[in-house]
């Protein structure tokens, strides 16, 4: 991922303005950021497995959309940002597969 920006022409607007992030996103972000300051942001990721999501306030990948943007506006840094949206998987499945 070369930049957490979020893209224009992701962003849905109209005559008043962008749009409002979704409340499920909004809770997801809070509860990441919780866990962020509990454990550290090298321990915190967001899975994208729809499994076991029924329940949730994101039904769809859709509403994924957001999250960089989202992560940002709540002060993550990109680099922290891209860590939270893939990044520690990676890190931790590389550690996990040497050897």
């Amino acid at each position: 991922m070369t930049s957490c920006r979020p893209s224009p022409r992701g962003a849905a607007s109209s005559a008043s303005g962008p749009a409002r992030t979704p409340a499920g996103v909004e809770q997801l972000i809070g509860e990441v950021d919780y866990v962020r300051r509990l454990v550290g942001v090298e321990h915190v990721g967001i899975d994208t497995d729809m499994a076991g999501l029924a329940s949730s306030s994101i039904p769809t990948y859709r509403e994924f959309a957001p999250l960089p943007g989202v992560l940002l506006a709540r002060g993550f840094s990109e680099a922290d940002t891209r860590r939270v949206l893939g990044g520690n998987f990676l890190r931790l499945f590389e550690t996990v597969t040497e050897g």
